[in-house]
Parts: structure tokens; sequence; C-alpha cells
């Protein structure tokens, strides 16, 4: 999925630019440095924004391969969300925990919207 994005973002750089700097003597690193990477930078906080979200809500790889793994090595909040909710029957305990991960969640997101967001868009 990631990468899908990263296509898109390299594909709306225009090519003009490019030529523009090999023109004028720049190598293919400096082009990618200097060129590429900054005009692909709101893709790449985009697309740590979505791991990061992803990260937290990480459930079902988790679950499929380990179920918590070895002595809860393996656990996160989701999989802990599912078996106090479900397997131990404490759903005040799981609905703590989903709150909790939704809080962590929005503020992420507000946090990132607030800072990120006006660098890309200038808001």
């Amino acid at each position: 999925y990631h990468m899908i994005l990263y296509v898109a973002g390299l594909q709306n750089i225009p090519a003009e630019i490019e030529e523009a700097a090999q023109i004028d003597g720049a190598s293919g690193w400096q082009v990618i440095r200097q060129i590429v990477l900054p005009l692909l930078a709101p893709t790449i906080r985009l697309t740590i924004y979505l791991a990061v979200l992803g990260s937290i809500q990480l459930f079902d790889l988790v679950w499929v391969m380990t179920q918590g793994g070895p002595a809860n090595a393996s656990n996160t909040m989701a999989t802990y969300m599912y078996q106090f909710g479900f397997l131990r029957t404490q759903l005040g305990y799981g609905s703590s925990i989903a709150v909790i991960m939704f809080v962590i969640c929005f503020s992420f997101s507000l946090i990132y919207q607030r800072r990120v967001m006006r660098q890309d868009f200038g808001d």
C-alpha cells in the first residue's frame, strides 16, 4: 500500500525539474537528495503517519501468528483488548483499552494535522 503512495508521489514530480537539474550539472544522487526527496516529503510524512496508526491498531497478524506470544511477548493493545473483552469476558476492561487506543490515535492525528499538514498545504 505504501509503495503505491510513493509511486503516485514520484509521478507527481515534474520531469522538467529533474531535467533542469541534470542540465545544470547535478549528479543523480544530488537530484534525488535535493529535488526528489523534498518534493516527496509530504508523501513520506503521510506514509509514516499511516504506519504509526497501523502499528497501534495491529491485531490480525499478531493474533494469527502467536496469539500474543509466549509470556505476552508479542501482545499489542489490540490483542489485549480482544483477550480481555472476548476471551476473558471482562468487557469493561476491554472497552477501556479501546477508549485508550482511540485517545492515542485521535491525539496523534490532531498533532499530525496541526504540525505536518500546515507545512504540506500552507494553511
